[in-house]
């Protein structure tokens, strides 16, 4: 039997184990807002996002992350339960989402790099200084961390706001996104300050793509909705980063954010969904009591939660939606 989206044996076993075992489902989101540009499909329409919210008060079981990893310890996981998060902290996750989640009474978890807090996010920026230039350079060279960059633009005929112009853009802005991953958050904005000086900094910063303040964070943590996790201080690979530059990011991401709100902050998720041994070790040495990845599949056992499986639904509608719930879930 052939099952559509299953593409390695490692994701059947994950899918049959979930089945057998009845796991958990935990859906990521990281932006719920409709731009003009969304280069890197991370946001889901309000009006998407509500269907979403809909169906999963109708067919399954919303429950809050926390309680979802205290169930799993316990044994007692109620069927069909699904935990709702998002990465990084946008303000849409407020204004947009948090509406939302009221309306339809579904908790979240929202975790928080706390260096961008009222901030553009690096990538973001990096999108917007290219692909709102006035018109690229035919050619563009960088020193990456003293390594070479060097980019070559479409043919100098190809007029401004063309398709092969605008490929070109996007290009480039995959090309640097991938060649800055790895990298700390320093050599990031060194980066975005040359492309500044190169391209012109006069783009209008679009002031829904940003990180919530702290007043904002506050508020949604308020809320009574949603709870506050941690994502590292600068949103970093952490398994390319020393054990003790791990432990750093991790620590003081925690310590900000339970002095900020003055709760405890429980969860964490990896930044990128990257991790390895010495990762998890300085998630648990900090006090934390689980973690998400961006590994596909269910949570269905108390091992797993310092290494809890997630699924990202797209900007699809309610019908896609119900198909990923029924394919994990079997609603």
């Amino acid at each position: 039997m052939r099952i559509p989206g299953l593409k390695t044996a490692k994701m059947l076993s994950r899918w049959l184990q979930g089945r057998v075992n009845g796991g958990a489902l935990i859906v990521g989101y990281h932006r719920i807002a409709s731009p003009s540009k969304d280069q890197y499909e991370i946001c889901v329409s309000p009006t998407h996002f509500a269907e979403h919210l809909e169906i999963l008060r109708k067919h399954a079981h919303p429950i809050r992350l926390s309680d979802l990893v205290d169930h799993l310890k316990q044994g007692t996981l109620p069927r069909k339960s699904v935990a709702v998060t998002f990465d990084d902290g946008y303000v849409d996750n407020l204004h947009n989402a948090g509406q939302l989640l009221e309306q339809y009474q579904i908790p979240a978890t929202v975790f928080i790099s706390t260096a961008y807090l009222g901030e553009e996010f690096w990538w973001d920026e990096l999108e917007r200084l290219v692909m709102d230039a006035p018109a690229l350079p035919p050619s563009l060279r960088l020193k990456i961390r003293a390594e070479p960059f060097e980019w070559v633009s479409m043919p100098s005929e190809e007029e401004p706001g063309s398709p092969a112009e605008q490929s070109a853009r996007k290009g480039l802005v995959k090309a640097l996104y991938f060649r800055l991953l790895p990298l700390e958050i320093e050599a990031c904005k060194e980066v975005i300050s040359e492309l500044k000086n190169m391209f012109g900094s006069q783009a209008r910063r679009d002031t829904t793509q940003r990180a919530l303040t702290t007043d904002e964070l506050s508020e949604l943590s308020n809320s009574g909705w949603v709870e506050i996790g941690a994502h590292s201080v600068s949103h970093t690979v952490l398994p390319h980063l020393s054990v003790a530059q791990q432990q750093t990011e991790i620590q003081q991401c925690k310590v900000f954010l339970e002095e900020l709100l003055g709760k405890p902050v429980l969860g964490f998720a990896y930044p990128h969904g990257k991790f390895n041994a010495q990762t998890q070790a300085a998630v648990k040495t900090a006090g934390y009591s689980f973690a998400c990845s961006s590994q596909a599949g269910q949570a269905w056992q108390s091992q797993q939660r310092y290494a809890l499986p997630r699924i990202w639904p797209q900007d699809w509608d309610g019908e896609r939606f119900t198909r990923m719930l029924r394919f994990w879930l079997g609603i």
